[in-house]
């Protein structure tokens, strides 16, 4: 396979931002477009970013939904870091409250979310050197989430919070990327399409639920990913062997 011509990160964000108040259909949306257009930035900085807006695009003839609404999608999306260079999520107190740090405190009980398992493959794979970590502030206080275990510290972090600051902080994050990539694949070689497709075929070949639907009638399910990368590793020591 021949070796990629950039980078790739992935963008982790919560869609809900806020949940409460009149007008936060209209925050919300605001938040998903800044996301989207912060993947588009980085692109001119010849780093291809990964998010579920191109997921969606993939989804879309799969489905007669919108894509937006279909679970299984933020599903797929938990494995999707596994193709990229760079781990960025885009850190809120929305975002950390689903990582078990509402208002900046451990919590006792943690709900499973698809914004967990996002973080938890991908600082599994950054804390072992194998994907670079690039946290993002969005919104928030930038020292609480410092004493927090984030990894989040002014060395490693880029505080997004203030619009002017935006245009340089494109260009910093694209160069800290490039600095630390090999040339070489991530750890799935892989683009983003072949990976979705990959994991569709093992779900309808080890789930007979899943075999004679659609992808819109899939019922999610935070273990089946799991599942899947254990074959998927299991079979590349096996070729290794």
């Amino acid at each position: 396979m021949d070796r990629p011509s950039r980078p790739r990160a992935f963008i982790s964000y919560r869609h809900i931002e806020h949940e409460t108040g009149a007008a936060q259909d209209t925050l919300n949306a605001a938040h998903r477009q800044w996301v989207e257009t912060f993947a588009a930035d980085l692109s001119k900085w010849r780093v291809d970013a990964v998010f579920d807006g191109h997921l969606r695009e993939i989804f879309r003839p799969y489905t007669a939904q919108d894509p937006f609404m279909v679970p299984f999608l933020a599903e797929v999306s938990t494995i999707c870091s596994l193709i990229c260079h760079a781990f960025i999520p885009i850190l809120t107190p929305s975002y950390i409250e689903r990582l078990g740090y509402g208002n900046y405190e451990p919590q006792r009980e943690t709900k499973l979310s698809f914004v967990q398992e996002e973080w938890q493959f991908a600082m599994f794979y950054a804390n072992a050197g194998v994907m670079q970590y690039i946290p993002i502030v969005r919104a928030g206080e930038p020292e609480r989430m410092a004493a927090l275990p984030l990894g989040v510290s002014p060395d490693n972090a880029f505080d997004m919070r203030d619009p002017a600051d935006y245009p340089h902080q494109i260009r910093f994050i694209a160069e800290r990327i490039y600095a630390a990539w090999d040339g070489d694949h991530a750890l799935i070689k892989l683009g983003l399409k072949d990976w979705v497709m990959t994991y569709i075929s093992w779900c309808r070949e080890n789930y007979p639920g899943c075999a004679d639907k659609r992808v819109d009638a899939w019922p999610i399910d935070l273990l089946r990913p799991r599942l899947f990368l254990d074959r998927v590793f299991q079979k590349s020591a096996g070729s290794r062997a």
